[in-house]
């Protein structure tokens, strides 16, 4: 008996890495490196040993993870196209403008899902920053701005729901108005008799804030780009009028008579959180509850969990919720022998695969919030290095941008702290650290820039070279 194993080909030299401390955690990363390494054929797959075609929630997800951990460009590009195309095929008239096919491209015909058409804007805007390529973005521009509609003619102007986005056209069975998660004991309890669902929301705040940064990144008017935002904020100055109980935690949304959902899953808060809509004084205590939770959500969306974690400064939480072997997630998948992300913590029905990417877009979190390299400008123009107080010892790691490789090395001990981040030319690398009194050494005795103290972050703006901050 033998096996081939397929998959497209990376970059030389594109390949992130990554340890730590925490042996774990290191396991945790290259699982999640390995299923995002196979999940791309001809095409993304959501899984390699049972293909059905290129999902789009699988493709975005799997998307995001390989652009950082292989500087993927090529099938990324080409799949935004095919879903573009999707959209301009069948999605063009009526309540159906703006959306994009569940699947594409395949014989399926004409197949959406709501909350998959509603995470395109933040990928492509996700592939942007990653590549520069405006080319791309202003190709898409009107696909997106349709996206954008097919999310306005959703708020309703009067009624019990009035102001929130209700009972979003698409999908049908268990997937009408939207999928929440997969597979239904995915969704931890979710109410989908909710017509107004706290999750297709917030993504419809997201929606409407991305289409702004596109607008705006192009060149669009003034008036165009803030109109966006207008609408963004006001349907997020809405969810939190209508879908908070006392407590600052979200229920799952608004029933057709107007009360609320009985029922708050992790999804409705973890979601506010993750999109910038639950105020920030609450952020703190939401954040902490969060964590109280454990994994209360499925591999499709448990980085939106992450992004929340980390949003509200619970550093220490995302930690622990990459590394816990006891409850649902990537280490309790590892414990149990799993060897790939699977479609579910729990395999059951037809969510049967040990195999899916789509568990995979956490990768991302661990730079970003555990290592602590972030792209914060189109193109890796400038990137964010910080120290995340997640609790670890030691963490370095390193990944390639499209200006060239950057890296971090920090050990916190006994108070103490050292960091050494590699910038390559051509970026301009801003260094947030816990607030206090640092020696910078740079290369060739270059000087830092000092940005200041505020928010418990003293900050500095650095050139490219190797810089080493001791304090």
């Amino acid at each position: 008996m033998s096996a081939t194993i397929v998959h497209t080909a990376y970059p030389e030299d594109g390949a992130a890495e990554f340890d730590s401390s925490d042996e774990t955690l290191d396991a945790v990363w290259d699982l999640m490196d390995r299923s995002l390494e196979y999940s791309v054929q001809e095409t993304f797959v959501d899984t390699p040993t049972r293909e059905q075609g290129q999902f789009l929630h699988d493709t975005v997800n799997i998307s995001h993870g390989l652009l950082a951990t292989e500087h993927e460009r090529v099938a990324s590009r080409q799949a935004i196209r095919e879903f573009m195309l999707s959209q301009e095929r069948y999605w063009t008239s009526g309540n159906d403008a703006g959306r994009y096919n569940a699947v594409y491209p395949n014989g399926d015909g004409k197949r959406d899902i709501p909350d998959f058409t509603e995470v395109v804007p933040a990928w492509i805007w996700a592939y942007y920053l990653e590549s520069g390529d405006r080319a791309l973005l202003a190709d898409v521009y009107d696909n997106l701005s349709a996206t954008a509609g097919y999310v306005r003619r959703h708020i309703a102007e009067t009624g019990p729901t009035q102001g929130l986005v209700t009972r979003l056209t698409g999908g049908s069975g268990a997937y009408q108005y939207g999928i929440v998660d997969w597979p239904e004991h995915g969704r931890f309890g979710y109410d989908m008799s909710a017509a107004a669902r706290t999750t297709v929301n917030a993504l419809g705040v997201d929606v409407l804030r991305k289409v702004a940064l596109v607008a705006e990144a192009l060149g669009r008017p003034a008036a165009e780009v803030q109109s966006y935002v207008d609408d963004a904020d006001a349907l997020a100055e809405r969810m939190n009028a209508t879908l908070r109980r006392p407590d600052g935690t979200y229920v799952d949304g608004l029933l057709a008579d107007g009360t609320q959902s009985a029922h708050a899953g992790q999804h409705a808060t973890s979601y506010a959180v993750a999109f910038g809509i639950a105020p920030e004084q609450d952020l703190p205590a939401l954040g902490d509850y969060l964590a109280g939770m454990g994994m209360k959500q499925g591999p499709m969306t448990s980085h939106f969990l992450l992004e929340a974690l980390a949003a509200s400064g619970s550093y220490d939480a995302v930690l622990d919720l990459l590394t816990n072997e006891d409850d649902y997630g990537w280490a309790g998948w590892l414990a149990q022998g799993g060897t790939f992300t699977p479609e579910a913590w729990q395999l059951s029905g037809s969510a049967n695969s040990a195999s899916h990417g789509w568990g995979s877009q956490a990768v991302v979190d661990v730079l970003d919030s555990v290592l602590g390299i972030e792209i914060t400008a189109p193109g890796a123009a400038e990137v964010t290095f910080s120290v995340p107080d997640t609790g670890l010892a030691h963490a370095e790691g390193s990944r390639m941008t499209q200006r060239g490789r950057v890296s971090s090395a920090w050990t916190t001990e006994d108070g103490a702290l050292t960091l050494d981040v590699e910038v390559p030319v051509s970026v301009s690398g801003i260094v947030e650290l816990p607030a206090g009194d640092y020696e910078v050494m740079g290369p060739d005795g270059a000087a830092a820039k000092e940005l200041g103290t505020a928010d418990g972050l003293t900050r500095y703006r650095v050139g490219s070279g190797a810089w080493t901050f001791a304090g």
